[in-house]
C-alpha cells in the first residue's frame, strides 16, 4: 500500500480505493480553481449510503497517513454502531425474513 499512497500523492487529483466502503482522495484544487492541498479518507456506509462519514488527513508521510486512516477507521465504526444502536431503539430496522427450516 505505500507504493500506492506515494503514487496517490504525486497526483493532483485521483482516489484511491481502500477497502469496498473506504477511499482515499487528493485534490490540489478547489472548485474554484484555487490551489488548496486536500487529502480525506471517505467511508461509506456497510448498508449502501454514500459518503456516510469522512475526514481529512493532516499527514503527508506514508507512515502518518497510515496511522490516521486507521485511527479515522475506528471513528467511523464507532459512528456507524452508535447509528444502528439508535434505529434499534427507534425500532427502525429494516427486517429480513429468511426461510430456516429444515426439509
Amino acid at each position: 500500500m505505500k507504493k500506492e499512497i506515494k503514487n496517490l500523492l504525486a497526483q493532483e487529483s485521483a482516489s484511491m480505493r481502500l477497502s469496498d466502503i473506504c477511499y482515499l482522495t487528493r485534490w490540489q484544487k478547489d472548485a474554484l480553481g484555487d490551489a488548496v492541498d486536500k487529502l480525506a479518507v471517505r467511508f461509506d456506509s456497510p448498508t449502501g449510503a454514500r459518503c456516510f462519514y469522512a475526514a481529512e488527513i493532516g499527514s503527508r508521510d506514508v507512515e502518518g497517513i497510515t496511522r490516521e486512516i486507521a485511527q479515522q477507521t475506528e471513528e467511523f465504526a464507532k459512528r456507524w454502531a452508535e447509528e444502528e444502536v439508535k434505529k434499534v431503539l427507534a425500532g427502525r430496522m429494516e427486517y429480513k425474513f429468511y426461510d430456516t427450516a429444515l426439509d
